[in-house]
């Protein structure tokens, strides 16, 4: 007869032995369920992690969490617990219709399971996929696998009780119509009892399929199951094992099977290895509840696309200051930004704001070709172009008058301005001595050549937009001076006002000096910028050389900024020479000092650029 003390120890003995038989069943696991490369170099990592019955651990934060890629440590990553609705599942329902789930009174077994396993389908995401397996004195698909929750509601609806039990038979099917499917892969088993039917498959051929595809199998048994049997199925491949007391309890179960897996953990990191297509390995390790599990996957460190959305259409016409920015989409922050203008490098922006303000009137007006090529950190690169028709940002030209026309007395000037942004303001000036500024159209003014002296001319006019760019033209008008008989008119009128008769006047200039006439003499351009420019000489001195202020400015690059000066002396013209180290010529003899000129003489200025005019009189 066995003492208290005895009887004490060998109670703790069995104790003992029933929990490591617990344990033995199952261990703490990690299952890496997704890896999301889409926009890699991010990587997106869905994990289940459950205890040792199955079920999710809660609470886990990063320092339980290890990872790893290629065996090198990672070391900025995120975690985050989810419920994720996102990974699709691929879900087969294996359901005992052996006679014993008919039952005496309603609702039965059956019907109980059934209705359990309608809500659950109900509550699963759209794009899960659902098939059902019936299993009794054989197994039977009652429905491959389809997102059409009305059709897996009618044939659940349709299922009758009869015969044995051959849940051997019906897990080896299970998992062989879910073996080749790509979402998260689910066997959800209910039965009432055990494999008592004569089936092609043993409990060791189940437990093979089982292991052999990874599935995990989440049993709800009730009634006279087997527990052991169905806990060392579920321990296999990650699953769980529920037996509750009878069939009214399914809902709950079915509701522990969802939340076990839609309860995960994401990690989330940007990797540093490049987009090159290839497959490498991910690894981590949870640290909790005392034990240290971990999953391996791999992945492909995938080319990623880039988009890039440009500023311009086609076509589109620009000039001025044009920012080059286009709008990115890529998977890692940018590295490198590259515009290309017709084949050639323009710019290569390296860091933020990838863009470029750019003048246009660095090229010539016209259709260019420009290319993006963009590069991010991960190594992918994306590349779009553009055709834009480049325009001056402003324009300016003279209406009225036209080149070397006649003008005098009040005389309109007319010009015409297009921009491609505001203008700010247009000047009028005559011989670059500014008229009138005008900050609105219409752009004309009205001048007085009479204020002029008779001969040419410059009239220039400029405008301004918005920005700061300009454009100029500028072009000779002759004027014809005072009219003669409105001199007589505006002296005899003042004369008059005077009190002193126009007789008398007109007498005493007939017994005055003589009045000077001057020689009707003209500069004619040869050869030169200048060519074919005509310009009238008078009595007045007048300096020519290459600065503007001359009262002629040579344009040729072989002239001296100071080069002669014509004076009147003694009724002929004399020229002078200004520049000691670059004398002009005349008829191919160097001027040092002077040289009076004769009707035909030829003028040189310069000797490489040259110059040449002719001195006429008339």
């Amino acid at each position: 007869m066995l003492t208290i003390k005895k009887a004490f120890l060998l109670i703790t003995v069995l104790l003992l032995l029933s929990v490591s038989t617990v344990n033995a069943q199952g261990t703490a696991r990690v299952n890496i369920e997704d890896i999301d490369n889409g926009r890699f170099p991010v990587l997106e990592i869905y994990l289940s992690i459950t205890d040792v019955q199955g079920f999710p651990i809660k609470n886990l934060d990063i320092s339980n969490f290890s990872v790893s890629e290629d065996g090198r440590s990672v070391k900025n990553f995120e975690v985050t617990p989810v419920q994720n609705v996102k990974q699709p599942l691929a879900v087969v329902l294996a359901i005992d219709t052996s006679g014993s789930m008919g039952g005496r009174s309603l609702p039965t077994p059956l019907q109980n399971a059934v209705e359990a396993a309608k809500i659950f389908v109900d509550s699963l995401s759209s794009q899960d996929q659902v098939a059902v397996i019936s299993f009794s004195s054989s197994s039977y698909m009652v429905q491959d696998f389809t997102d059409d929750r009305s059709v897996i509601r009618t044939q659940l609806d349709a299922l009758k009780p009869d015969g044995n039990t051959t849940m051997y038979d019906g897990i080896v099917q299970a998992v062989n119509l879910l073996g080749q499917r790509s979402e998260r892969r689910v066997l959800i088993l209910i039965t009432d009892g055990k494999d008592t039917g004569n089936g092609k498959f043993s409990s060791s051929d189940a437990r093979d399929e089982v292991r052999g595809y990874g599935i995990p199998v989440y049993s709800i048994g009730f009634g006279d199951v087997d527990r052991d049997e169905l806990e060392k199925i579920s321990g296999l491949a990650g699953g769980t094992a529920q037996i509750k007391p009878n069939s009214s309890d399914l809902q709950s179960a079915f509701r522990t099977v969802l939340q076990i897996l839609r309860e995960q953990y994401l990690v989330r990191y940007t990797s540093s290895l490049p987009a090159d297509s290839n497959q490498h390995e991910l690894k981590i390790t949870i640290d909790a509840q005392g034990l240290s599990v971990s999953d391996e996957r791999s992945f492909e460190a995938r080319l990623g696309e880039i988009k890039i959305i440009l500023p311009f259409k086609d076509g589109d016409i620009v000039g001025g200051n044009v920012l080059l920015k286009p709008k990115v989409i890529a998977p890692a922050d940018l590295e490198q930004l590259d515009i290309r203008l017709d084949g050639e490098i323009l710019q290569s922006v390296l860091s933020e704001p990838f863009e470029y303000p750019w003048d246009t009137t660095t090229v010539d007006p016209g259709l260019h070709k420009f290319v993006f090529i963009v590069t991010d950190e991960a190594g992918n690169t994306g590349q779009a172009s553009i055709d834009l028709n480049i325009e001056p940002p402003i324009t300016v030209n003279i209406v009225t008058p036209v080149k070397d026309q006649e003008v005098g007395g009040l005389t309109k000037a007319i010009a015409e301005v297009s921009s491609l942004v505001r203008v700010a303001r247009v000047e009028y000036m005559v011989d670059g001595v500014e008229l009138q500024t005008l900050t609105a159209s219409p752009y004309e003014v009205t001048i007085n050549w009479s204020d002029y002296s008779k001969g040419p001319h410059w009239l220039e006019v400029k405008a301004t937009d918005a920005n700061g760019f300009s454009d100029t033209q500028k072009i000779m008008v002759q004027a014809r001076g005072k009219d003669f008989w409105f001199l007589i008119l505006v002296i005899g009128m003042s004369l008059a006002a005077l009190g002193i008769p126009i007789a008398v006047w007109e007498r005493k200039k007939a017994v005055g000096t003589t009045a000077k006439v001057e020689s009707q003499a003209i500069l004619r351009e040869l050869e030169g910028p200048n060519l074919g420019k005509v310009w009238h000489l008078g009595s007045q001195d007048v300096r020519l050389g290459r600065k503007r202020d001359n009262d002629i400015q040579l344009r040729s690059t072989g002239a001296s900024r100071e080069q002669a000066l014509i004076k009147y002396e003694n009724g002929n013209h004399v020229l002078y020479n200004l520049s000691r180290e670059n004398p002009p010529t005349v008829n191919k003899v160097e001027v040092r000092q002077k040289s009076a000129l004769r009707s035909g003489d030829i003028i040189q200025f310069g000797k490489a650029d040259q110059e040449i005019i002719r001195y006429e009189q008339q």
